[in-house]
């Protein structure tokens, strides 16, 4: 069903896009053919642009997530152990595609309160231009392309039998 509803969206974005190209060339003095292949690339060439932000942010984010997220986290010494989480909030990542937020978060054990574990969790806050600013936003302002693992670690604590303590 959610793919019949997305097929139909794109066709009437499709629509949109063929009649914007009309308008845009109503006035040219071109030969047919021509205006024609400028119609096409303004069909052809408007629907990946709008996505270029969700694709780059995607891109963006899995780095971020890959390089400083859990899974790049020495948890050796947090094996087995009673830690507790301490949550820094960070700001906006600088330079991204799409508004990525950034939060520090070092497990500290619980008993001798020695950091044992530091690393980063991020979270997305909005989507690209086609989610935030247009009808095709279905999922709230969400990105399209994010799969948002990087933020929830617990399957890494489970993985490494570490019990967070209150």
């Amino acid at each position: 069903m959610t793919g019949l509803l997305f097929l139909g969206l794109f066709v009437v974005f499709v629509r949109i896009l063929i009649v914007v190209s009309k308008w845009l060339t109503c006035r040219l003095k071109w030969s047919p053919a021509a205006v024609f292949f400028t119609r096409l690339a303004i069909v052809i060439g408007a629907f990946p642009l709008m996505l270029a932000d969700e694709m780059i942010g995607a891109i963006q984010y899995e780095y971020l997530c890959k390089r400083y997220g859990i899974s790049s986290a020495d948890l050796s010494k947090a094996k087995g152990k009673k830690v507790m989480v301490n949550w820094t909030k960070g700001g906006l990542v600088p330079h991204t595609a799409l508004p990525i937020r950034e939060h520090f978060i070092s497990l500290t054990d619980a008993q001798t309160k020695e950091i044992l574990a530091t690393f980063r969790a991020y979270g997305t806050s909005g989507g690209g231009w086609l989610t935030t600013y247009t009808w095709v936003g279905i999922n709230g302002s969400s990105p399209m392309f994010i799969n948002s693992e990087c933020f929830y670690y617990q399957k890494e604590y489970a993985r490494n039998q570490i019990s967070v303590v209150e």
